[in-house]
């Protein structure tokens, strides 16, 4: 059997004197690595079917591993394995090739490799856009809003105001189309790329 716990708890209850392997880790990231060289990982290096939930699961652990302290190479390290074990085809594995490809981009921003941050946000727009009317105008408003903040990163202004131009009009023009918050997601990335080009109105 296995236990996972820190080297407090292992040293206040004895632990290694009752279970054969005892992890004992101290943040997500610790956790990780250690899941990496027990070869628990390694699934995830086959192509395979991996379910849309489970990908948006995977997403969370990649995310709570990245704000873990000195998480960042983990975080990373996972979510290339999680997009490299995504077969591809059929609309259901593009949605899960398209959420894959936003953890990366995720990770890739908060750590300031923006080129990187850009190239996976493309990715996830090109992959909602290949599904044409099964992509609601939410799904492609939110995804062109992170890859409007990529290209913000990566002083890619004028693109980025092209990308979200039309999405904006629509979306003023039919707000019902998009939550509160995914609106306010559009318009505020819109605005900051208005305001770095020096856009009359806007500073």
């Amino acid at each position: 059997s296995l236990v996972v716990c820190t080297a407090d708890v292992a040293r206040e209850f004895g632990l290694c004197q009752h279970f054969e392997h005892v992890w004992q880790v101290e943040s997500f990231a610790d956790l990780a690595l250690k899941m990496l060289e027990a070869d628990l990982l390694k699934p995830l290096l086959v192509k395979q079917n991996i379910s849309l939930n489970a990908v948006t699961e995977a997403t969370k652990v990649i995310e709570r591993i990245r704000r873990s302290n000195g998480g960042i190479e983990a975080a990373l390290e996972f979510a290339h394995r999680m997009q490299n074990a995504v077969s591809q085809g059929g609309a259901a594995t593009i949605r899960v090739s398209q959420r894959s490809s936003e953890a990366l981009e995720n990770v890739h921003r908060h750590i300031g490799n923006f080129a990187e941050a850009y190239k996976h946000s493309r990715l996830a727009v090109d992959s909602l856009r290949l599904l044409g009317e099964h992509a609601s105008f939410q799904e492609l408003a939110e995804a062109n809003a992170r890859l409007g903040a990529a290209m913000f990163d990566a002083h890619r202004f004028h693109e980025g105001i092209a990308a979200l131009n039309d999405l904006v009009d629509e979306a003023k023009n039919h707000p019902q189309l998009l939550s509160a918050e995914s609106r306010v997601m559009l318009f505020n990335t819109h605005a900051r790329l208005l305001a770095a080009v020096g856009h009359d109105g806007w500073e």
